[in-house]
């Protein structure tokens, strides 16, 4: 069988410029082997998923309490796997630990550039976070919130929802953000199965130069949520809220100490709760704990290469996983830039601009965007250089081969496009791309480490070559801690396991290639997926 073309080859990789490589070398190191090449350390990586994620936890400086000898559970199920349960953890503290060890030595870097539509760009400093991170954290304990409570958001991609979450989980409270793009009747759906206590949400959103106001919809929003505390509003206006029992932002945190503690948690004690598409019914909620955390390190550093202090872009909403991936950049000592807003407004090379005023180095979008920047006939390669951009990530649907040649001829020709796919299940991806791999046109570079993946057929039988139901056949950290409001385990079963018992079955058509690569066909379930948020028939039918 031919094979697809060669797109791009990694240059000349080492210790010094690539996580992959000092990593491998650790490993031959301490358990005198030879891995060679990523087929090898994959491998290595399934048949040793307790020793693989035991050396990562340690190489990518997660903070923890206690002993990792014990790296997971396996009770009478798959879905019932706990992972480090002997060891204590706080989300929050693992992305602001570096931070503080860098402002003792006098560091005061830049950690989030965010962009609006018709605005400058804001730099958030490393003391404006802590201050803001405190601040709001203080103010919550004050309204009594505590471990296990949950926070929801409805905010524009802005720096906030960052200092909220790290607040939330800083005190052991569980936080879920949707985005304003969200039908009303969506949000209900998700948040008013969670009963959260505080609802954090904005006057007005811009889109396309407009200005969206969300006043009327947030009211309704907290009239028929009753479990709310306070709903807490942004505003860059002086409107006077008609949200009933709210207070705006600035008011909420005025006066109150930016000293910032953290509570002790369990490795598996819930940070995210995440939503399904909604497909037959209600969206499920998939309660994540701080292994989300560490899949993400291992992606960024193991997979994306990301080198400390380099920059960062996801053009995503508040509303998609894509969000709560690029955040935990944070914790690798990056800079993450946000974009809110139209990406082609006021014109398609709108996000091009911010990368090469940014000097970006990896720049992430879905396959929908490039394909309708395809359609507008731009060639961005003839207006900037983007000097500093060594891979471009994309993700919320499958990449189909004709894009792989528009970003190589109109964006850069020397440039590592990653195709990833994986989902809001596990927070991450299950097929990814890697430093030490080539790009073939087409395809996904490989499987994630300490991702035991494989393509089944209808009998459960691995097969390549031929398209088949994309499967995980061991625990990952990332996993669902459990469903809400899912006592005996059966939403969740039935998620995952219902065709191959104690097998994760994803909901994805793929191929295995024989080059090591894989192809996303799209789903094999019911779901839509616009611009990378999977929505079920459910969802529309509601509206309907």
């Amino acid at each position: 069988m031919i094979e697809n073309p060669i797109l791009w080859e990694p240059g000349s990789v080492n210790e010094d410029n690539c996580h992959l490589i000092k990593f491998i070398n650790l490993i031959n190191n301490k358990y005198n082997l030879t891995i060679q090449d990523y087929s090898q350390i994959h491998r290595w990586s399934i048949d040793n998923i307790e020793s693989f994620w035991r050396e990562f936890i340690q190489f990518c400086g997660f903070k923890y309490k206690g002993s990792i000898n014990k790296v997971l559970t396996k009770k009478s199920s798959f879905q019932e796997t706990i992972w480090f349960e002997d060891i204590k953890t706080n989300f929050a503290e693992n992305f602001i630990y570096k931070i503080k060890e860098e402002l003792n030595k006098n560091i005061n870097r830049t950690i989030i550039i965010s962009y609006k539509e018709n605005s400058n760009p804001i730099e958030i400093k490393s003391t404006e976070l802590l201050e803001k991170v405190g601040k709001l954290s203080n103010a919550m304990r004050e309204l009594g919130i505590k471990k296990g409570d949950r926070i929801v958001t409805c905010l524009p991609n802005i720096p906030e929802v960052i200092y909220i979450m790290l607040a939330t989980t800083s005190l052991g409270a569980i936080f879920s953000s949707s985005s304003p793009d969200f039908g009303q009747n969506a949000i209900l759906d998700r948040f008013g199965q969670i009963s959260p206590s505080l609802y954090f949400c904005s006057d007005e959103y811009s889109y396309k130069g407009k200005l969206i106001s969300k006043l009327e919809e947030h009211s309704e929003i907290s009239n028929n949520i009753k479990s709310l505390k306070k709903t807490i509003v942004i505003s860059d206006t002086k409107n006077s809220f008609s949200i009933p029992n709210s207070i705006s932002f600035n008011d909420f945190i005025n006066n109150k100490s930016n000293d910032l503690k953290f509570e002790e948690m369990n490795f598996s004690d819930p940070v995210y709760i995440m939503y399904s598409s909604g497909t037959t019914g209600l969206p499920k909620c998939m309660v994540q704990g701080s292994g989300v955390l560490l899949n993400h390190k291992k992606e960024q550093l193991l997979h994306v290469n990301l080198l400390s202090r380099e920059k960062i872009f996801y053009f995503t909403t508040c509303g998609w996983m894509m969000w709560n991936w690029l955040v935990s950049a944070i914790s690798l000592e990056n800079t993450i830039v946000l974009f809110d807003g139209n990406p082609f407004y006021p014109g398609p090379e709108r996000l091009w601009e911010i990368a090469e005023k940014e000097q970006i180095e990896v720049f992430g979008t879905s396959a929908g965007y490039l394909s309708a920047l395809q359609k507008t006939g731009v060639n961005i390669k003839n207006n900037f250089s983007l000097n500093n951009l060594k891979s471009i990530l994309s993700t919320g649907s499958p990449l189909l081969s004709e894009q792989f040649d528009f970003v190589y001829n109109s964006i850069k020709t020397n440039v590592q496009l990653s195709s990833i796919s994986g989902g809001t299940d596990l927070n991450g991806c299950f097929v990814l791309s890697s430093p030490i791999l080539s790009v073939r046109r087409g395809e996904i570079q490989a499987p994630g480490l300490g991702m035991d993946v494989d393509i089944f057929s209808n009998e459960g039988v691995s097969i390549k070559e031929i398209e088949g139901e994309l499967v995980c056949k061991k625990p990952f950290p990332s996993m669902p801690v459990y469903f809400w409001n899912d006592k005996d385990g059966n939403k969740y079963k039935k998620a995952y396991f219902s065709k191959f018992p104690e097998i994760w079955r994803h909901g994805d058509y793929a191929i295995s290639k024989n080059s090591g690569g894989f192809i996303i066909q799209g789903r094999s379930d019911a779901t839509l997926n616009p611009g990378g948020v999977r929505i079920g028939t459910a969802d529309i039918y509601r509206i309907v």
